[in-house]
């Protein structure tokens, strides 16, 4: 059964489809639930990656509803937002969060406060493992904060420090930390995300999501999501089988979804 709990449309800055596209993809595949969850980034809230993308996502989603519903033969289509960096205004993120009834918020950081997307980094000028350690600690702060269901892409850095740029990370230096981390999400009871884009990038893997995962569990973690992290019809629901597949290796033996920001739990078949 197919769950893909992070996808976006042309409604964010870089997305590529439609939401009817999207929605048709998804449903094509078999899948039984997908979010809708669009970027919304707080440092640029009025901005191109700010609420506007937001707006037209629930607008587009509202007329989906309208037109053909957004449920049939077991699929589900459901409302939700990736919140990009909180941390950069946490009452303006929670006012955000007020004003549109989302079923399921990412709480994702591509950057740390106040500097560019990792993606847009020069490497060779960068300490690896201290920007590593600084992301994990804004991230604490994010958790600490808690207004979200799902912590998306924690590995996300590693798509460009070591992804691309083939830079190591030293993990035995990073792990109390890590270790750390994923305590305070187990015990607030919130999710944890894998993330599959990974698999549909130039290195072709996932970035130690397998230790991420097995020390989450240990931790007491309970729900994990899925998502393709997909930008364009073609993708939604890439890599989900292959994620599920991971999930029992580490020892959980549900999958979760949300609806109305409520945590429901599939068995991993």
């Amino acid at each position: 059964m197919l769950i893909d709990f992070h996808t976006h449309t042309d409604a964010s800055a870089d997305g590529e489809c439609s939401m009817q596209a999207l929605a048709e993809a998804a449903h094509a595949r078999g899948a039984f639930a997908v979010a809708v969850t669009d970027h919304c980034e707080i440092a640029e809230l009025n901005g191109r990656w700010g609420e506007e993308g937001t707006r037209r996502s629930w607008q587009a989603y509202q007329a989906l509803a309208a037109a053909q519903g957004t449920e049939r033969d077991g699929f589900h289509l459901l409302f939700g937002i990736e919140l990009g960096g909180a941390n950069a205004d946490f009452a303006a993120a929670d006012a955000l969060l007020g004003r549109y009834p989302f079923d399921f918020v990412i709480g994702s950081m591509h950057n740390l406060k106040g500097r560019r997307d990792f993606y847009y980094l020069d490497y060779a000028k960068e300490d690896a493992n201290a920007l590593f350690s600084q992301y994990l600690t804004q991230v604490e702060a994010l958790i600490q904060w808690g207004n979200f269901d799902t912590l998306g892409h924690l590995t996300y850095p590693l798509r460009y420090i070591t992804g691309e740029n083939g830079i190591p990370i030293d993990w035995g230096y990073h792990m109390p930390q890590l270790r750390r981390l994923l305590g305070a999400l187990a015990r607030s009871g919130r999710a944890l995300e894998l993330n599959t884009a990974g698999q549909r990038k130039p290195y072709g893997a996932l970035l130690r999501d397998d230790l991420v995962l097995r020390e989450f569990a240990r931790q007491g973690g309970e729900y994990v999501t899925i998502g393709s992290d997909s930008h364009t019809a073609q993708d939604v629901c890439a890599g989900i089988p292959e994620a599920m597949a991971l999930l029992r290796e580490c020892g959980f033996g549900r999958v979760t979804y949300y609806v109305a920001r409520r945590p429901q739990q599939l068995p991993l078949l």
